[in-house]
């Protein structure tokens, strides 16, 4: 698009349960990279689909399934990776 537009990505994604740790952030390497491209991007990882259909509908994460999220904003430059494991926030470098 022509002018000052900013692009986005935005996905709400159902995983199996059992990933382990260095699974999702294989995973999150992954989709960080696939979606370079976009300004902005918003990605949200659940291990249950309820909870993954509820955030694409509401866009309200549930803190209980949420596991793996991706964002990136380019006006501030945020551009984070964090698992979220036993009560635990983990940045993926």
């Amino acid at each position: 698009m022509q002018g000052n537009v900013a692009s986005l990505k935005g996905m709400s994604i159902y995983v199996d349960p059992d990933l382990s740790e260095q699974e999702l952030r294989s995973l999150g390497r992954n989709f960080r990279d696939k979606f370079n491209r976009y300004d902005n991007i918003n990605i949200e990882f659940f291990n249950n689909a309820d909870a993954a259909r509820e955030f694409a509908d509401s866009g309200r994460p549930n803190p209980a399934f949420r596991v793996l999220s991706i964002s990136r904003h380019k006006k501030s430059n945020r551009d984070v990776t964090l698992i979220f494991r036993n009560g635990r926030t983990i940045e993926v470098p």
